[in-house]
């Protein structure tokens, strides 16, 4: 669930800018400290690289003593979280440079021509951050409180959305708030929730249960099949959606003719015409789907 930031730009682009820097810090110092033999769970690796960086009390003299200084007053919410990004784009490098390694080995081994490049690591990142309930992010009456960078300090600033989401619409009004990230849309900000929900499974015997079987096709959207756990077909489902998929050919053909009058030009209003038609299909076909098995107490899609 989105819910679109009207009252600020400015300061979100510094805060975005700022986390980023930290991401990129970060990243550095773990390809400067860790091993290809390293395998660290995420909180081991957190807590490593805190000691190699952060000053406390136990900590005076970390390795890395200019954090502090480059990053004064930077909240311990967003350090752990920008530690964590960095440690996930650093375990995916290596599992990339491991299987490059394993495939120059092999062959070599079998004396074959081996040309392919070794994965190079980016450091610069566009991530957003997280906002952390109490310590990062509190809820208003009309709208939110965020702690963002600003005027080189971090404060407090009151953010207003457009229009909060109608939870009831969306039937999760009894489901948990997770904590909102930082989303940039264009040159619009948005506060991106989660929402979790715990569910028990069903212990059914598998006699006793029934699945929906979907095809994804061209000549239809989906195909969906409630089916028996003896195979008996109870009901089938075919979502076609002829009125869109005529709107998108002649969206198509309105981009062709539009690139070759431009000689190929970007023409974004068709673009975005086309992707925002392809995502209410998905929406719709998802929608029509869920139906169709709650209508029939489908167990398992």
């Amino acid at each position: 669930v989105s819910e679109k930031i009207i009252s600020h730009t400015s300061s979100l682009n510094e805060t975005c800018k700022k986390y980023n820097e930290v991401v990129t810090y970060f990243l550095q110092v773990i390809f400067q400290e860790f091993e290809l033999d390293n395998d660290y769970s995420l909180n081991e690796a957190q807590g490593i690289v805190e000691r190699l960086v952060n000053r406390t009390a136990k900590n005076p003299n970390p390795k890395y003593f200019d954090y502090n200084e480059l990053f004064p007053k930077f909240p311990s919410y967003f350090r752990r979280a920008a530690i964590n990004s960095a440690y996930g784009k650093w375990s995916s490098w290596r599992s990339n440079y491991l299987n490059w390694e394993k495939e120059r080995s092999e062959a070599i081994d079998n004396k074959k021509k081996f040309t392919k490049k070794a994965l190079t690591p980016q450091f610069k990142h566009n991530d957003f951050p997280v906002f952390y309930k109490g310590n990062m992010f509190n809820q208003t009456s009309d709208g939110y409180a965020i702690k963002v960078y600003k005027n080189n300090d971090w404060i407090w600033e009151k953010v207003v959305v457009r229009a909060k989401t109608d939870l009831t619409r969306r039937g999760i009004t009894d489901w948990k708030q997770c904590n909102p990230k930082l989303v940039k849309r264009g040159k619009k900000y948005f506060l991106s929730f989660a929402y979790e929900k715990e569910v028990k499974l069903h212990k059914l015997k598998e006699k006793d249960t029934r699945i929906l079987a979907i095809d994804l096709g061209l000549t239809n959207s989906a195909v969906g099949c409630v089916m028996d756990s003896d195979g008996t077909v109870l009901a089938r489902l075919f979502i076609k959606q002829a009125k869109e998929k005529d709107h998108l050919f002649h969206l198509v053909n309105q981009l062709k003719k539009a690139q070759r009058q431009t000689r190929g030009a970007k023409c974004p209003r068709y673009w975005n015409a086309i992707k925002g038609l392809q995502t209410q299909m998905i929406n719709d076909t998802a929608h029509q789907l869920i139906e169709f098995a709650s209508k029939y107490n489908v167990h398992t899609i």
